[in-house]
């Protein structure tokens, strides 16, 4: 389940996706490779298994990096979390509590019906 919702599409966005971003744009291997390695693509469509091994180790090292960058934000957005919950909301939730404490609370509704 983890390959089908995560490494697929990573896998098409690499080999499809905005040169931009990291992508190859839909480029055929051989181009790719060109453009990994600077070497002509007439060497690569000679040999093609070599230049499928430098597309599939490129593939990993974007793979890493994509999956170390989303762990340092999962960090991030858990410390921001719990930073949030109980160094901001908690102390003003707190503080709310303490200032009616031993007052007593009329509603507007209650004024109303008077």
């Amino acid at each position: 389940m983890f390959f089908q919702i995560l490494v697929n599409p990573l896998y098409e966005f690499f080999r499809k996706g905005p040169i931009f971003f990291g992508g190859f744009g839909g480029l055929p291997e051989e181009d790719i490779c060109t453009k990994i390695s600077n070497v002509p693509s007439y060497m690569w469509q000679q040999n093609r298994e070599e230049c499928t091994k430098l597309i599939e180790r490129k593939y990993e090292s974007f793979y890493v990096c994509f999956y170390i960058f989303l762990y340092m934000f999962s960090i991030y957005k858990l410390f921001n979390y719990i930073w949030l919950k109980y160094f901001v909301i908690k102390p003003i939730l707190e503080e709310i509590k303490n200032s009616f404490s031993g007052k007593k609370i009329t509603l507007i509704e209650d004024k109303c019906t008077e």
